[in-house]
């Protein structure tokens, strides 16, 4: 039982740190550019400057995952636990773009963001993880 308390909270820490770090961005972005708020306009589908907002956002997700990636690899010192905190991250982003009538292409790629940061940062941990055990 030990193992999967392990793996559980791996899991829950990597993605609990995704969140906090997509929120703080995402009220730091509207603070200081005086829009309202960002998922909302998104999922009415209207946007002034739509592919730099998408854009924004994507980079927001891909940063919040490879966090919350790098903090379950780290945690449980499995990289591929990393893969479920991305999915959790990148579905209702991908949901809300999906809403908002947004092309498919930049759903999957809103959706696959957090993915690809989580799975780039879990192999950097796994690999420093490996240079420590050897050194």
């Amino acid at each position: 039982m030990g193992g999967l308390n392990r793996v559980l909270t791996a899991i829950v820490a990597g993605l609990a740190l995704s969140v906090v770090l997509a929120e703080a961005a995402l009220g730091l972005f509207q603070f200081s550019s005086g829009r309202g708020p960002i998922l909302q306009t998104l999922a009415a589908g209207g946007a002034m400057d739509r592919h730099g907002l998408l854009l924004l956002l994507g980079l927001i997700w891909l940063l919040a995952g490879a966090a919350g990636g790098a903090m379950s690899a780290g945690l449980s010192r499995c990289p591929w636990l990393a893969l479920p905190v991305g999915l959790a991250l990148g579905l209702p982003l991908a949901f809300t773009a999906l809403v908002g009538m947004q092309p498919m292409g930049w759903v999957l790629a809103l959706g696959l963001t957090s993915v690809l940061g989580a799975l780039i940062a879990a192999q950097a941990v796994d690999y420093l993880q490996r240079l420590d055990a050897d050194g």
